[in-house]
């Protein structure tokens, strides 16, 4: 059963799962395939600044150092694409089944391009885990004084 669509994919419910509010994604490569079609005005919107890829990913305790793995092997791709700039992994301290990736890249046409191979493809088919992926401007910022 559909319950949402998301920036990247259709949201379902998922039997038995207890992460995310019983919410489960597709695998990655469909995700995907929306960010590959359409074009995302960002005018104004940061874009100067780059483009951040904000994913919040559920993945089980059994799985967490598979998913670590995983992660090494998309970062290792990520960094040889053109416009990828930096990524960083962030594990909630309250819900150790919950991370956060933050990856930055120069435009949305630099995601589009590294999103957009066989080899993401490969890559993106075993992930351990359940993604939220969302495309995010930066639009205010602060540092300690």
């Amino acid at each position: 059963m559909i319950s949402s669509k998301s920036f990247f994919d259709k949201e379902e419910k998922v039997a038995g799962y207890s992460g995310g509010g019983g919410r489960a994604r597709r695998n990655c490569s469909v995700q995907t395939d929306s960010l590959r079609k359409e074009e995302y005005d960002v005018e104004g919107q940061g874009e100067q600044d780059g483009v951040f890829m904000i994913n919040v990913i559920t993945v089980p305790d059994d799985r967490s150092e598979e998913f670590l793995e995983h992660w090494d092997r998309i970062t290792e791709y990520m960094r040889r694409q053109t416009g990828f700039v930096r990524t960083n992994l962030y594990r909630r301290f309250d819900n150790p089944q919950q991370w956060v990736n933050v990856s930055v890249f120069e435009s949305t046409e630099s995601i589009r391009a590294a999103f957009s191979t066989e080899e993401f493809d490969r890559l993106a088919e075993s992930h351990p885990g359940y993604r939220d992926i969302g495309l995010y401007a930066q639009i205010r910022s602060a540092e300690h004084v």
